[in-house]
């Protein structure tokens, strides 16, 4: 299995208007492209097929990653 890249997974999360659904724990989330890609990038490994796992959310600092 290969790691998705970060616009494979800004295209699959995508909903329009730059914006993207990210579920999060009790739901989901509308998240502007401009907010989210940073927080992808950082958290993206080609070796790590689940890479996207590590990237967590709180209402408190928004997007990091883990």
């Amino acid at each position: 299995m290969t790691a998705p890249t970060v616009d494979e997974l800004l295209d699959s999360t995508a909903i329009g208007c730059e914006l993207h659904r990210w579920s999060i724990e009790g739901g989901a989330i509308d998240v502007p492209t401009d907010e989210l890609r940073p927080v992808l990038e950082e958290a993206y490994d080609p070796n790590m097929p689940d890479w996207a796992a590590l990237i967590n959310y709180d209402d408190e600092s928004g997007f990091h990653v883990a």
